[in-house]
């Protein structure tokens, strides 16, 4: 059987398992290295059905693509096309309603990478436009200015909050290192800037240490 019928007894390759998450990387988009995308296991699609795409998808991702319509490139089922190009987009439909439901946060290694345009995760190059408009790059800026902040931590605030800081005047053009997402410091504090070193090196700069 395990010569014959790899498929129906799970004997695949890759990661097996049950259905707890597998470690890791970030929910994986690509194909197998065998080009055939298929499912690792026999409950995939019953796993699929009860929403372990979305709410498991460090394990489901990669173990059963074919469930959660994450085979090719181009992404048909339920993703949205592939995340090409090099734009920021979102690449499944579903992304603006799972950042309305917060999963932006609880959810980040998925999330932060397929669904960039939902959770906020466009940055601008614009740092060095001279013509750029003074404002906050994050929604808590005024309330964290009404706490003094701006005086506390001005190495972030009078750059990301400068509005809220009174410190238009002050914006300097040139790149500068900070954390582009509230959640960094929590993140870096449960080490993602090891584990989701690619996109932690780039957007939570400040919190990984890397200024």
């Amino acid at each position: 059987m395990s010569v014959n019928c790899k498929k129906s007894c799970n004997k695949c390759g890759g990661g097996g398992g049950g259905g707890g998450g597998g470690g890791g990387g970030g929910g994986g988009g690509g194909g197998g290295t065998g080009g055939s995308c298929t499912d690792k296991s026999t409950s995939c699609a019953y796993w699929a059905r009860t929403g372990e795409c979305t709410k498991n998808p460090n394990y489901m991702l990669t173990n059963c693509k074919k469930s959660c319509n994450k085979c090719g490139g181009g992404g048909g089922g339920s993703g949205g096309g592939g995340s090409g190009g090099g734009g920021c987009k979102d690449s499944n439909n579903n992304c603006a309603s799972w950042a309305r439901r917060g999963e932006c946060r609880r959810n980040p290694a998925y999330m932060l990478k397929y669904c960039k345009k939902s959770c906020n995760q466009c940055a601008s190059s614009s740092d060095t436009d001279t013509t750029a408009k003074c404002e906050d790059q994050n929604k808590y800026c005024l309330s964290w200015a009404s706490t003094g902040k701006c005086t506390r931590n001005p190495a972030y605030m009078l750059e990301s909050c400068a509005k809220s800081c009174n410190a238009c005047d002050k914006v300097s053009h040139a790149p500068v290192c900070h954390d582009l997402n509230n959640s960094c410091n929590i993140w870096a504090q449960t080490g993602y800037c090891g584990s989701y070193a690619p996109y932690m090196s780039t957007n939570c700069k400040m919190s990984c240490g890397l200024c």
